[in-house]
């Protein structure tokens, strides 16, 4: 069960970089994109369709709580609790936090650098 807690946290921030780099080389998902992650097993029909037709919000974001909630509800098992002090759990989910944060600015700045004009050289 936590192994799979945490595999579902991981597909879900890797969806997010695919995501991410759909968006940036042709602008939005496809439905090519879509069946990739599916193909790949990041995103299960149920998740495609509820992004695809359903969420019109940030995707990216939206990825990124989902990861968080997986996370989180590895970390409050019974199985990880009696491994791990709270403490510990508490600084995993942290870091975890952080490098999602981390990793959305980066995808915001990639994105405002991308739609900058190109200068033009002699």
């Amino acid at each position: 069960e936590v192994l799979a807690l945490r595999f579902a946290a991981a597909k879900y921030a890797l969806a997010a970089v695919y995501l991410f780099f759909f968006a940036a080389t042709s602008g939005a998902v496809t439905s090519r994109g879509w069946g990739e992650l599916r193909a790949k097993g990041l995103l299960d029909d149920l998740e495609v369709q509820f992004m695809e037709s359903q969420y019109s919000g940030d995707r990216i974001a939206l990825l990124h709580i989902w990861a968080m909630w997986a996370a989180q509800e590895a970390a409050s098992s019974p199985a990880v609790k009696g491994q791990a002090s709270p403490e510990a759990l508490a600084a995993g989910l942290s870091r975890l936090s952080a490098a999602l944060r981390k990793a959305a600015a980066a995808g915001r700045e990639a994105a405002s650098c991308m739609a900058e004009p190109v200068p033009y050289h002699r």
